[in-house]
């Protein structure tokens, strides 16, 4: 992945084009007010796995880089002797006062630079510890003359690899799994890309060089289950929901849902898959009390001394899945989504998930951050894992 921050919207369109044509994926950070914002985003940024675009105006942009590095801005002979060789490209071009020649020979540590072509700015390239960082000015034409002749051609050859491992990882924050495979990060033949929703549902590719040694692939792969064995649902890319019914499947078995907050989101998650009518018998909206208790045998008394968002009331929900479906197992949601509906004991972000089968139901709580549609997005992503969990360990 490769993240282009600019304030430039006119050179959004050709940098788009130019990514898309040589199925480069990127994603665009525009800054409105970099001054203010740039700072912020690259911290934000630089704690990533995501290579690093930055168009901006020469000299605050290299400042503002070495500060959230932590490194000094150093004296670089050879942009000096590109900058002397100016003239001979661009004639027309008046030489910079003595003082603005120091800025633009100045430049973070350890960053290597790129020959100008359009005038005396000096694009340049160094590392972080989640990938590569290049630096562009702000003149239109040397920022695209960067693209096309350091830029793109150091993608092409990084996109060269002879084999790819995906692990699907549920739960843990970005942060978490970055640093977890910190020691690898200065390896030559590795990369790693670690895409992570709101939800912390991650999709993390580790790309292997063709000189890569076996036992780095190994190693690798242990220190990834070693740190996250409970927290992986696939070992390729695909979602939750496939992983589930791909399990009910192999069980034999069938499963039913009930859900509240969820409004059937868990259920459509669960159509999604193909085939899955062999697994999902159905599928219950019980939003309000008299249909909890009308459609599943929700007792009065839990309502009325518990409420409708409880432990209490989704075990009872999943017990009436179990007794109605006649289903193997049953998955059941109820919570507050928000924005209205809390209380000081019943925050919004309160939820209740409740799963199990005739042996046995467990019901599992969160608070969940976020606004109304995030709480039950990750409502249903939590209660897909959790399932995902109960069949794998049904298993064995």
């Amino acid at each position: 992945m490769l993240k282009v921050i600019t304030s430039d919207l006119k050179i959004c369109t050709p940098l788009g084009e130019r990514f898309r044509n040589a199925g480069v994926e990127f994603e665009l950070l525009y800054l409105s007010a970099p001054e203010k914002q740039l700072k912020d985003c690259l911290a934000a940024e630089l704690g990533g796995s995501a290579d690093l675009f930055v168009i901006g105006e020469s000299f605050f942009v290299k400042e503002t880089v070495a500060d959230v590095l932590d490194r000094q801005l150093v004296y670089d002979k050879k942009a000096q002797i590109d900058l002397i060789r100016v003239p001979e490209k661009e004639k027309k071009l008046k030489p910079p006062a003595e003082f603005e020649m120091e800025k633009l020979l100045l430049f973070p540590e350890d960053f290597s630079t790129f020959s100008p072509r359009y005038g005396y700015e000096c694009a340049s390239m160094g590392k972080y510890v989640g990938g590569d960082i290049i630096l562009a000015p702000d003149n239109f034409d040397e920022a695209l003359y960067t693209l096309d002749n350091y830029v793109m051609p150091y993608l092409a050859t990084k996109q060269k690899f002879s084999s790819v491992s995906v692990y699907k990882i549920f739960g843990p924050e970005k942060n978490e799994i970055i640093h977890s495979l910190s020691e690898f990060k200065r390896l030559t033949t590795v990369r790693f890309f670690v895409e992570t929703d709101f939800a912390c549902d991650t999709k993390l590719t580790v790309c292997f060089s063709h000189s890569v040694a076996k036992n780095v692939k190994e190693k690798i792969t242990e220190a990834v289950y070693a740190k996250f064995r409970e927290n992986i649902y696939a070992d390729e890319d695909c979602e939750l929901e496939d992983v589930a019914v791909k399990l009910l499947e192999l069980a034999g078995a069938t499963l039913g849902i009930a859900e509240s907050l969820t409004g059937g989101m868990v259920a459509s998650k669960i159509v999604n898959v193909p085939n899955a009518s062999k697994a999902f018998l159905e599928g219950i909206v019980s939003y309000s009390n008299e249909a909890k208790a009308a459609r599943l045998g929700v007792s009065g008394i839990s309502l009325s001394n518990y409420g409708a968002v409880s432990s209490e009331v989704a075990y009872e929900m999943a017990v009436g899945v179990l007794n109605t479906a006649k289903t193997d197992f049953a998955l059941a949601t109820t919570g507050i989504a928000g924005p209205t509906g809390a209380s000081i004991d019943k925050p919004v972000g309160l939820v209740y998930v409740s799963l199990g089968n005739n042996h046995g139901i467990h019901v599992f709580k969160y608070v969940f951050d976020g606004d109304r549609n995030q709480v039950r997005v990750k409502t249903t992503k939590n209660a897909l894992f959790q399932l995902i969990k109960l069949l794998k360990n049904k298993r064995g």
